[in-house]
């Protein structure tokens, strides 16, 4: 992968949380997962920018010539702080309960929650 993101940046921003020696690969794996996440960040945001100007031209309003942040900012919301719960099928926001679905746990913080194997039991 062709990369324009140097490494000396990513050895410094690591260097913050770690005192000790930093491997040329660490670096590269990093540098190339930000790559990787920002061209898919693009991806979707060109493709929802599109989206959004095709409902647009549905109900007659002029379409958006600038792509602008607000659809980034969608989409790094989606993805970041979004998790899935394969028991019930929905997403929503990231919280322990969802995380901690699957043994026998009482959350402290809220006691009326007591999660089951079988799922989420409201008392």
């Amino acid at each position: 992968m062709v990369s324009e993101f140097p490494l000396k940046p990513i050895k410094r921003i690591l260097k913050k949380y770690y005192q000790g020696e930093i491997s040329t690969d660490a670096c590269i794996y990093i540098r190339d997962l930000l790559l990787d996440v920002t061209e898919y960040l693009a991806n979707q945001g060109i493709k929802e920018f599109v989206e959004y100007n095709c409902r647009r031209q549905e109900h007659n309003l002029p379409v958006l010539k600038r792509l602008d942040k607000s659809v980034f900012i969608d989409i790094s919301d989606k993805i970041f702080n979004a998790v899935r719960n394969n028991n019930i099928g929905e997403v929503g926001k990231c919280n322990e309960i969802l995380l901690c679905q699957g043994g026998n746990i009482t959350n402290k913080k809220r006691k009326d929650i007591i999660i089951k194997d079988a799922g989420v039991e409201v008392v």
